[in-house]
């Protein structure tokens, strides 16, 4: 194996002779830690892959697709979450706090309309 620059700076690749590629077959290596900072990397898949502990900063996942994701014990803040769908959750321990609930439904019912009747179930 050659250890070579990637098109990611600062990150060094491990790579096999272009005659050993398979083009079909994703490649597998691992790296410790690294850093990512004003990259396109748009379309890219993350499969099998272990991002605990990772920090996410201003980053743009509009679109993106998330399946049999484990997001347990991680905070999202000041995140957009406009026409979202999550289907088949846990969300057991779930804290929603300062949101925006308009249009928000859960399991067809809208959340204002079950907050107000929460608030005078109080009253």
């Amino acid at each position: 194996m050659q250890k070579t620059r990637g098109l990611i700076p600062a990150l060094s690749v491990c790579t096999i002779p272009r005659s050993e590629c398979q083009p079909d077959q994703p490649l597998s290596f691992r790296i410790v830690k690294y850093k990512i900072k004003n990259a396109d990397a748009s379309g890219s898949e993350f499969i099998n892959t272990n991002l605990q502990g990772s920090r996410f900063h201003d980053v743009n996942l509009s679109s993106a697709e998330f399946v049999d994701v484990n997001l347990s014990n991680t905070n999202f803040e000041d995140v957009a979450l406009t026409n979202v769908t999550i289907r088949n959750a846990n969300c057991s321990h779930m804290v929603l706090e300062d949101a925006c609930y308009e249009g928000m439904l859960i399991d067809g019912i809208p959340v204002t309309e079950l907050l107000r009747v929460y608030q005078n179930q109080q009253a």
